[in-house]
């Protein structure tokens, strides 16, 4: 499979992002961000912010800091469902064992 794109640092992924009109308010935090959460995993979030899907251009106002509170969010209700799921499994296996 042959790739168009080319891998680009950190800062020039800040770079493409402001110039898609997403603000970033905090670039330091930013950064860290993207080297350890990853870009691709960040754009996925920021795919709601997108105005223009094609060229990826963001609404007015859009933030960097919105995509990560919706990672966060979708992180820990991730969390939550998986911690239920377990719980859910041990008490039907209990009960399965008990017939």
């Amino acid at each position: 499979m042959d790739y168009d794109k080319q891998p680009i640092n950190v800062d020039e992924q800040v770079a493409l992002l402001q110039n898609r009109g997403l603000v970033i308010e905090d670039i330091a935090t930013a950064k860290l961000q993207l080297r350890n959460i990853s870009y691709f995993r960040i754009a996925s979030y920021l795919r709601y912010m997108e105005e223009d899907r094609q060229f990826h251009h963001y609404k007015l106002g859009s933030t960097f800091e919105q995509a990560i509170d919706l990672y966060l969010f979708d992180k820990e209700l991730r969390q939550l469902i998986f911690k239920a799921i377990q719980a859910l499994a041990a008490t039907m296996s209990c009960c399965l064992l008990q017939f």
